[in-house]
């Protein structure tokens, strides 16, 4: 069986990739899932468990309001 881990941010889908190394099986990818195929906007925050897809109305402490990267996005029902 493989195993396949999605992470958006190419910062951390690296770090993934490399603690995947171990492991023959898993694979890791540097992409999202949401409602359509499309490049979309992530939101980076300071601290990078709370990145996203919604813009925040104030920024977070330590982050810029424009503080984004696009990432390829795919479909589940593709």
């Amino acid at each position: 069986a493989e195993v396949h881990c999605y992470e958006p941010t190419p910062a951390s889908c690296e770090v993934l990739k490399r603690n995947l190394e171990k492991f023959p099986h898993a694979k890791a990818h540097a992409l999202a899932f949401g409602p359509e195929k499309k490049m979309a906007r992530f939101f980076l925050r300071a601290h990078h468990e709370t990145n996203s897809f919604l813009q925040l109305e104030e920024p977070e402490a330590g982050s810029s309001p424009d503080s984004f990267i696009d990432v390829e996005m795919q479909c589940l029902d593709d």
